[in-house]
């Protein structure tokens, strides 16, 4: 019988010997940017948002940060100082290794693409994750994928067969995605990190739904894009190519995503946008990861910490591109998640 989820998951682990690295990140969520700090941001120019920035953690590359030309290095640089503190403050091997794992994942999807549109994608390289990425661009140009893990190799070959078979880029990034979601859901993982991934999705898998729908793309492909091992079942989502947009959310009002598709699809429908969807989305994970707020023990606070803290950068970076950009206020109030 079918287990439907009509609330956030609360899996902790309580571990006693992380009781001084809970008190260090607790310390440190003081300097997190708020709600009212984003806000008087997105209102400020240039200027103003140096005076504004000088007590947080980007008052030591605030020149760097605002300058057009290398606001994304600062943004770079600030992830790396906050993985490195990460992994000081984490036990588990399995899991520091984890948080650098997304980004082997999306160098080896950027330099297979490099290397199937006979491009130089150097440039687009994050070096955060576990492996070297001149060691990874080197196999990559001899086709040596064997040196590297298992699970890239497999997310590697999955990813050739599917672009050559259907000739979409699009199917590469498909095929990645679901090779690291594989990947989290067969390895002992905690709790809290792999529920995390659980809801991201059955979150992705029903806006990948919609943009099918919308896009009138071929149905008989759909299942290639699904993610596996959400709290929603595959066949649910299958089932449901074939009815109208606007009906699908009914299907799920007793699931905790409810509002989320509810209203993530009237303003898809209304507006043209995914940009309400994603902004609800994040909302929903934020709410997940504050779950974690008033527990003493356990990693979960930690792991909590580093996703704030990556959320923070993303705010940061849209805030910038748009200011940089000439965006309105309105627009970039829109896709922050506050």
């Amino acid at each position: 019988m079918l287990e439907i989820l009509t609330k956030l998951p609360e899996r902790f682990l309580e571990n006693q010997e992380y009781a001084y690295a809970v008190g260090r990140v607790r310390a440190l969520e003081v300097s997190l940017i708020d709600k009212q700090r984003f806000e008087r941001l997105l209102k400020a120019g240039i200027e103003e948002m140096g005076r504004i920035l000088v007590d947080t953690d980007y008052s030591h590359s605030l020149s760097e940060l605002l300058n057009p030309s290398t606001f994304e290095n600062a943004l770079q640089n600030e992830k790396q100082r906050i993985l490195t503190l990460i992994d000081s403050l984490i036990f588990e091997e399995n899991v520091r290794k984890f948080l650098h794992l997304e980004f082997d994942y999306f160098n080896a999807r950027v330099l297979l693409k490099g290397k199937i549109f006979d491009r130089d994608v150097s440039d687009f390289l994050v070096p955060l994750g576990n492996l070297n990425t001149d060691e990874m661009k080197q196999i990559f140009e001899n086709e040596e994928y064997e040196k590297l893990p298992e699970n890239l190799v497999k997310a590697i070959q999955d990813a050739i067969s599917s672009y050559y078979n259907s000739k979409e880029p699009r199917m590469i990034d498909f095929t990645f995605d679901r090779a690291f979601i594989e990947h989290m859901n067969v390895s002992g993982y905690p709790p809290f990190l792999q529920d995390y991934y659980r809801l991201l999705t059955d979150l992705t898998n029903f806006r990948s739904l919609l943009r099918w729908k919308v896009m009138e793309l071929d149905k008989s492909r759909f299942r290639d894009v699904l993610l596996p091992g959400g709290f929603i079942p595959e066949g649910m989502f299958l089932e449901l190519i074939g009815e109208p947009v606007e009906q699908i959310p009914g299907v799920f009002s007793r699931w905790i995503y409810y509002p989320v598709f509810l209203e993530g699809t009237k303003y898809l429908n209304t507006n043209h946008s995914f940009i309400r969807y994603e902004a609800m989305v994040e909302k929903l994970l934020s709410t997940y990861i504050d779950k974690t707020r008033y527990l003493v023990f356990g990693v979960e606070p930690i792991i909590a910490y580093y996703l704030k803290k990556m959320k923070e950068i993303k705010n940061m970076r849209i805030i910038l591109v748009g200011k940089f950009n000439g965006v309105e206020e309105e627009i970039l109030a829109e896709r922050l998640v506050v």
